[in-house]
């Protein structure tokens, strides 16, 4: 069943703390694929079918990543964290 938008795994957000200072907190939520789900760009109402992809795929095997953490992970929520670890930007994850 076509879809016309997806929501997020990932929520950014400020946690207000006693103090009235806030810090700033990433949650990531496990979720399922649907069964056989795809993307795939629409156009003019029609799908391209040569945009066809699985949602568990990060990237066409051909393409070589200029975002340094998405060039090793299988997943986004792998890059995302890699990029977390390697600027230091999270004190735990």
């Amino acid at each position: 069943m076509p879809r016309d938008r997806l929501a997020s795994p990932l929520i950014v957000k400020a946690m207000p703390l006693a103090n009235g200072h806030f810090e700033p907190i990433a949650l990531w939520l496990e979720r399922a694929y649907p069964r056989n789900g795809e993307v795939v760009l629409m156009q003019s109402g029609k799908a391209l079918d040569a945009t066809r992809a699985g949602f568990d795929v990060l990237r066409a095997n051909d393409d070589q990543p200029l975002f340094t953490p998405l060039r090793e992970a299988t997943s986004l929520r792998e890059a995302f964290f890699n990029w977390l670890r390697d600027t230091k930007k999270a004190r735990e994850a």
